[in-house]
């Protein structure tokens, strides 16, 4: 199941080559090629080394302090802050504190692909193809900063995921602090179409100073619970501007209509085992479903009426479409009848 899942989330993240318009088609097709190194490299140092990594100052409970006091802020020279008895990073960076986490985590992770020592140690029998790796790696980053827009609320103005917002906010940084090493190219016609470009050459200097002064940024706000200039930093690099708007038009342009969710079914024929196959639409969803489940029910359905409210509230939540979220709120909902919770 494992296997399965992630190869499941990797064909919704990551499309074929043809359909990952933001990039070149041969800057499209290395990130396939290498796609499980990249992404179990990015993931390996984003969850062991990027979340709950850097030492918060704070005020103790008795009062005392867990840092040096003569220590001065890397980015101002002044007195370092602190958090206060009670307060922590969640209090002080609030609605903000997962996408921003999660922004810090990625980069590092980018930070540690421009060391073939990082390499060699995950991939020892892909030491020789590091710097290959490497440039898949940052690519992939690429493609996913052009997927972020899919997240992007304009009524909003805000990023309906986290993951998404701290992705745009990464490459947007290394975009503000070295121009050349990302770089968009508008078709020349009337239409929105652009390739983003990166150039490998800049990767290991520009770029990785890049993220040293991006994550240098996150950590100290971080540590100092500084929440005013720290999410005044990050909500500024999650700001779309005229070229970014721009951008996000042509990614809902290219986009697939909803995946419609369908499992055929298996069924026993003399001693044969046949599948059951269904068109893909919501009508053979419901045919699916109604031949898995024959029989009637008559205590579900009995559940079902009398919490119908919530069942339905249920099924805006988890959208309509995903019948196995709906199927384990109809359980959840069965269950707790029976415990009386």
């Amino acid at each position: 199941s494992d296997v399965y899942k992630r190869q499941y989330l990797n064909s919704l993240l990551v499309p074929e080559p043809e359909r990952m318009h933001a990039l070149l088609l041969e800057d499209a097709q290395l990130v396939h090629k290498n796609l499980t190194y990249v992404e179990t490299f990015a993931v390996i140092f984003h969850e062991l080394l990027g979340h709950g990594s850097g030492k918060l100052f704070q005020c103790e409970a008795d009062g005392s302090l867990n840092f040096d006091q003569s220590l001065l802020n890397p980015l101002d020279g002044t007195p370092v802050k602190w958090y206060k008895n009670g307060e922590n990073f969640n209090s002080k960076f609030g609605a903000l504190t997962n996408a921003y986490e999660e922004s810090k985590s990625e980069a590092i992770s980018l930070f540690y692909s421009c060391f073939p020592e990082a390499w060699a140690l995950i991939y020892p029998d892909q030491a020789d193809r590091w710097e290959e790796l490497m440039y898949s790696l940052w690519l992939y980053y690429v493609f996913i900063y052009s997927k972020s827009f899919e997240s992007h609320s304009d009524q909003l103005g805000i990023f309906n995921s986290a993951h998404s917002q701290g992705r745009y906010a990464l490459i947007q940084a290394v975009r503000g602090h070295s121009p050349d090493v990302v770089t968009v190219e508008w078709k020349d016609d009337d239409t929105d179409a652009f390739k983003l470009r990166l150039d490998k050459s800049k990767i290991r200097t520009k770029g990785l100073e890049a993220v040293k002064d991006y994550l240098l940024h996150l950590q100290v706000y971080k540590s100092t619970a500084d929440s005013d200039n720290g999410l005044a930093y990050f909500k500024k690099l999650s700001e779309l501007g005229a070229d970014e708007f721009r951008m996000k038009r042509y990614i809902f342009s290219t986009m697939l209509p909803r995946r419609i969710e369908l499992q055929d079914n298996l069924r026993i024929n003399g001693e044969d085992v046949e599948t059951q196959e269904y068109e893909k639409t919501y009508d053979a969803i419901i045919q699916s479903y109604m031949d898995r489940f024959p029989e009637f029910d008559k205590e579900l359905y009995d559940y079902w009426r009398s919490d119908a409210v919530y069942l339905l509230s249920l099924i805006h939540i988890s959208e309509p479409t995903r019948l196995l979220s709906i199927s384990y709120a109809v359980f959840c909902l069965k269950k707790k009848k029976r415990c009386n919770f």
